[in-house]
């Protein structure tokens, strides 16, 4: 599967960037992040919570319209995580099979894949944290705790990664030294 994350075209994986930045900027600066965090603060799958009463209060302190936009978020960021988490995989993938790079490298895409699923798993439980309000969260604080740390960790190598496949790219593109990649047009 991470040879056919390299195989993607240039092109096509800069369109991805393009949307995957799109997505971010509007869900996170335009709608609904700023305004769920108006309401009551950072979301819960920024912040560490010391209990489950944490994520409960942070749920009632919310109100009936701020559980709406925040389950609005969750479900935006649980598809941007998707987008995200692939786009940072196919990044690593396309960077180290057009460079000078050992394909081997190519497994690094996995932090991408990792982040992805930690990420989905999050949004996962805050969605299902939201659907049982005002009921005790079905997940325990300390698994949205762990999730919140384990992505933020893949987060951080993916992008190590991608920096790594990126710049070896750059450097073979300029040396001549990189692999042609797929046949046809850039």
């Amino acid at each position: 599967m991470i040879s056919w994350f390299g195989s993607v075209r240039p092109r096509s994986f800069g369109a991805l960037v393009v949307i995957t930045l799109a997505g971010a900027i509007s869900l996170f600066l335009v709608w609904p992040l700023p305004q769920v965090e108006a309401i009551a603060g950072p979301v819960l799958d920024t912040r560490f919570m010391a209990s489950g009463s944490d994520a409960a209060d942070y749920l009632e302190t919310l109100g009936p319209e701020g559980r709406r936009l925040y389950t609005a978020f969750a479900v935006g960021d649980l598809v941007w995580a998707i987008v995200h988490g692939l786009t940072l995989a196919i990044g690593i993938a396309v960077g180290v099979r057009r460079s000078a790079l050992d394909d081997r490298v190519g497994v690094l895409a996995v932090f991408g894949l990792a982040y992805l699923v930690l990420d989905v798993a999050e949004n996962s439980s805050v969605l299902a944290a939201l659907g049982a309000h005002p009921g005790r969260p079905p997940v325990p604080a300390i698994v949205l705790d762990l999730l919140t740390s384990a992505k933020f960790v893949a987060l951080g190598l993916a992008y190590a990664a991608l920096v790594v496949a990126l710049v070896a790219w750059a450097r073979a593109r300029r040396t001549g030294s990189g692999a042609a990649g797929p046949p046809g047009p850039a």
